[in-house]
C-alpha cells in the first residue's frame, strides 16, 4: 500500500481545488484512510443519531476507483480526544455506548476495509481502561473480529522507530494483550518526527550531523529503524506505517527524511504499507511545513522524493519475446500486472495477474 490520509471536506468540495485533489488521489496512490471522518467523535459528536455521510461518501470514492482503504478509528484512548458527553457517563452507561459504537461502525463497513485500528495509542492513553477495566481492550479486539472477521486488527502506536525504551514496552504490551486473547493482526507505525532522521551513511561521522542541524543525542539513522522493524518483527505480524509526516521549513532535509523512511519500508520484508500523514498544504495538518504539495500545487522536492520511485523505479515495465517453450523469464516487484500480448493469428490479448512471493496469481 502507498497511501494517504484525506480530508473529507476537500474531498467533496465541488470547486477546482476539490477536484485536483481527488485526481492527485488517483493517480499516486492506491490506498487511503480518513484523518477524521471515522472516528467516533466525528461520527457521533452529540448522543443521539451518528454522522456517517462524509465516512460513506469517502469509502464509495474509493472503492468507485479501486483504491483501499484503511479504518481509523474505532476508539481512541486518549481523553482528551473522547466527546464530553461520553465523559459524563457512568460506568455502566460507558459500557453499554462503547458496544453500540463498536457494533454499529464494524457492521456498516464490515468486508470493505484493509484493516481497523481499534483502540488508538493504548499505550499514552487509558481512558477506557480506567473506566471499565483491563477486560475491555481485548474484547474490542475480539468482538470486532467476531462481527468482520475477515479484517486485520491494528495495534496502532507511535515513536517506535526512535525510541528503544518504548519498543521494548510495546512489545510487551502487545504479547500481553495476545496472552488475553485479542485477536491483534497488524502493527500499524506512526511516525511524525523525521526531522531527527538522518539521511546517508550514518558512518560519514559527526560531520553530517553537524551539516543536518541535528542533536547526536536524538538523532535517528535507517540502520536503527531497519533494526526496530526488525525486533517488531519477532512478533509474526504484518507492520504498516499508518502515519507518516516530516514538518520543517527545510524542504531538501524533508525530501530526504521522506525518501530514506519510505526506501527502508519498502525494503523491509515485514512491512506492506506505508501512509504519508496528508500531502498537500491546504489539507495537512502541518501546513507547509508538512507538505508534499503547496497550496497552488506546485511539487516540493518531497513530493518528487517518494512519488517518484513509487511511480517510475518500482514498477517493472519489459518487452520481450517468449521462448520455444513460450515462457517468458524476469525479475519483477512484487504487485499487480498488466500483460499483453499478439498471438500467431494477430490477434491482441491481455490479461491482469499478480506477482506474490509465491507464485502468481490471476486477477479476480
Amino acid at each position: 500500500d502507498f497511501g494517504a490520509a484525506v480530508s473529507t471536506t476537500v474531498l467533496a468540495e465541488e470547486s477546482p481545488r476539490g477536484e485536483t485533489y481527488r485526481r492527485v488521489l488517483e493517480e499516486h496512490f492506491n490506498a487511503l484512510v480518513a484523518e477524521n471522518a471515522m472516528k467516533w467523535y466525528a461520527i457521533q459528536p452529540e448522543p443521539g443519531p451518528r454522522l456517517w455521510t462524509e465516512a460513506d461518501q469517502f469509502l464509495d470514492f474509493a472503492a468507485e476507483r479501486g483504491l483501499r482503504f484503511r479504518g481509523h478509528t474505532i476508539f481512541w484512548s486518549k481523553a482528551h480526544w473522547v466527546q464530553d458527553w461520553v465523559h459524563e457517563l457512568t460506568q455502566e452507561a460507558l459500557r453499554a455506548v462503547v458496544e453500540d459504537h463498536l457494533r454499529s461502525v464494524v457492521q456498516r463497513y464490515a468486508g470493505r476495509l484493509t484493516g481497523w485500528d481499534v483502540n488508538n495509542e493504548m499505550m499514552t492513553g487509558s481512558f477506557f481502561l480506567d473506566r471499565l477495566g483491563p477486560e475491555i481492550r481485548p474484547w474490542m479486539y475480539r468482538e470486532t473480529r467476531r462481527l468482520d472477521p475477515g479484517v486485520p486488527l491494528f495495534l496502532n502506536e507511535y515513536g517506535l522507530l526512535r525510541d528503544d525504551a518504548k519498543l521494548d514496552a510495546f512489545l510487551e504490551h502487545c504479547r500481553e494483550l495476545l496472552r488475553q486473547g485479542a485477536p491483534v493482526g497488524a502493527i500499524g507505525l506512526q511516525q511524525h518526527h523525521l526531522t531527527e532522521l538522518i539521511v546517508g551513511d550514518e558512518r560519514e561521522g559527526p560531520g553530517q550531523l553537524e551539516r543536518g542541524g541535528l542533536d547526536p543525542a536524538e538523532a535517528i539513522s535507517p540502520w536503527q529503524i531497519w533494526e526496530r522493524l526488525d525486533r517488531l518483527s519477532g512478533l509474526g505480524l504484518p507492520i504498516v506505517l499508518t502515519e507518516i509526516s516530516c514538518a520543517t521549513p527545510d524542504e531538501a532535509r524533508k525530501a530526504d527524511a521522506l525518501g530514506t523512511l519510505l526506501r527502508v519500508a519498502f525494503a523491509h520484508p515485514r512491512v506492506e504499507g506505508f501512509y504519508l500523514w496528508g500531502f498537500w498544504e491546504g489539507a495537512h495538518f502541518k501546513g507547509r511545513q508538512g507538505a508534499l504539495i503547496t497550496r497552488d500545487w506546485e511539487w516540493l522536492p518531497a513530493a518528487e522524493a517518494v512519488f517518484d520511485p513509487w511511480r517510475d523505479e518500482w514498477r517493472t515495465l519489459l518487452e520481450a519475446m517468449p521462448d520455444g517453450e513460450g515462457e517468458i523469464a524476469f525479475r519483477g516487484f512484487f504487485g499487480d500486472y498488466r500483460i499483453a500480448w499478439t498471438g500467431e493469428d494477430g490477434a491482441a490479448r491481455e490479461v491482469e495477474v499478480t506477482l506474490g512471493a509465491d507464485r502468481w496469481r490471476a486477477a479476480p
